[in-house]
């Protein structure tokens, strides 16, 4: 093949992710391989559905050019654009040592991408499941690229059960954790603990450990908590964002899923004003 490996990128649900010069182009690429159990294995369907969606998200916020396929014995590779750096990457490296100013701009931006990146997503009925800094990918001009669709689902409006997934749980809704039915709300959830983990340098909004399941149980049988019986402490979170800030962190943060603002109308709000 006329592609030479770099390094590897990381690990997606179907394969590992891994650098590459394509010695004809002479550009990096990102190269997905998955393995086959045998030559004569047909493709997964969750790996078909993952095609599938990628071709149907076409956005300048959206990793979907699928440069290539190729097959070699019994691995498939999947060829696609290389992107500089992932978010998650960026907001430890990078933040710590910026000006306010510049931290703010880059994170008005960064945000602004990965809303419209999603609202183009969900007006194609499409869930991606699993919104996390590692899947959100920035290039050299610092454009934001949605990627990694081994979970994403087609989806109607209404909630609807899915099985359950190995997603990643700072940025997983409560809906989702409760098992209940859930649908786009979920990814606005993800896009209000990102935001919030920019505001705070890298460190995330919610940490999970093994008191969670009692909670759920709980929840499960005595309903939720609300406002007005158990007052959040969500501004004390992020002392950095301003009350405009704040307002659209509390909108894509809401707990009632059917209450959450949507990506279209994140998209109009004050916050960015100033773009």
């Amino acid at each position: 093949m006329q592609y030479e490996l770099i390094k590897k990128l990381g690990s997606g649900k179907f394969g590992d992710v891994y650098l590459c010069f394509n010695s004809e182009l002479k550009c990096e690429v990102a190269v997905k391989i998955i393995e086959l159990m045998n030559k004569f294995d047909s493709l997964p369907s969750d790996l078909l559905r993952e095609i599938s969606i990628l071709k149907d998200s076409k956005h300048e916020n959206i990793l979907s050019s699928l440069l290539d396929v190729c097959v070699s014995g019994e691995k498939i590779y999947l060829i696609f654009e290389a992107l500089d750096i992932e978010l998650g990457d960026y907001i430890v490296e990078e933040t710590p040592s910026m000006h306010m100013i510049k931290v703010c701009a880059v994170l008005y931006i960064v945000l602004y991408g990965i809303l419209s990146g999603l609202k183009h997503l969900h007006e194609n009925g499409i869930i991606h499941r699993d919104l996390c800094p590692t899947n959100i990918l920035l290039d050299r001009d610092r454009k934001v690229k949605i990627a990694d669709f081994g979970l994403a689902r087609y989806s109607s409006d209404s909630h609807e059960r899915y099985t359950h997934t190995d997603c990643t749980y700072e940025y997983t809704s409560p809906e989702q954790l409760l098992s209940a039915p859930y649908s786009f709300p979920i990814d606005i959830w993800a896009v209000g603990c990102i935001f919030a983990q920019m505001v705070k340098g890298g460190d995330t909004l919610l940490m999970y450990n093994r008191e969670l399941a009692a909670v759920a149980s709980i929840s499960r049988v005595f309903g939720t908590p609300h406002e007005k019986t158990w007052p959040g402490g969500l501004a004390q979170e992020v002392l950095q964002l301003d009350s405009v800030g704040l307002d659209l962190l509390s909108k894509l943060l809401a707990l009632d899923p059917q209450k959450r603002i949507t990506a279209e109308d994140a998209l109009k709000h004050p916050f960015f004003n100033d773009l």
